[in-house]
């Protein structure tokens, strides 16, 4: 427990040392977000309670306070059973700003609608529609690396029977790239 105390108060250090650094920002006429608004990476979500799992690469771009996300994958495993999702994001900015000059982050809103699928030789296609609600938080390193999470509720609803709809938590994570 000491161990993990003494941990915990040197990241807490660590951190408000960085954040607070005293290198002058130049006031910026536009955040990260507007001089980078495009973004190429990998986005995951997973619904804990439903074991709904979305994920694959992954495009963005903000457009001023709104930003749109799409992504996308799949695999076909060697028993030829396969699965695949698409999915997109609208995303509302609340909250953006650059700290200093090579750390910036936002506090966004998000909707996120999708489709997967799965099946195989021995197994049945199962079509379901995704949607989902919640929050977001982007952080943007040396103005181009761009790692987020986002805390959403996520509904799995099947779109053929035998199986039932679910809602649960859900956590999302993605690594980009803004250009």
């Amino acid at each position: 427990m000491k161990r993990f105390s003494l941990l915990l108060a040197l990241l807490v250090v660590g951190l408000t040392t960085i954040v607070a650094d005293d290198t002058p920002v130049a006031v910026p006429e536009s955040s990260v977000f507007d001089r980078f608004p495009a973004a190429l990476g990998a986005q995951v979500v997973l619904a804990l309670d439903t074991n709904t799992f979305l994920g694959g690469l992954s495009w963005q771009y903000w457009f001023g306070p709104i930003g749109l996300q799409v992504s996308g994958g799949g695999l076909v495993a060697s028993d030829s059973s396969y699965n695949y999702n698409v999915f997109g994001s609208t995303q509302f900015r609340m909250y953006g700003a650059d700290f200093n000059q090579w750390f910036s982050g936002a506090l966004y809103g998000n909707v996120l609608l999708g489709h997967s699928g799965s099946g195989g030789a021995s197994l049945a296609y199962v079509p379901r529609l995704h949607a989902g609600v919640g929050i977001g938080i982007e952080l943007v390193f040396l103005e181009h690396l761009s790692p987020s999470v986002e805390f959403q509720y996520v509904s799995s609803i099947p779109l053929a029977g035998g199986e039932a709809f679910n809602l649960g938590f859900g956590l999302g994570f993605s690594l980009r790239y803004r250009f």
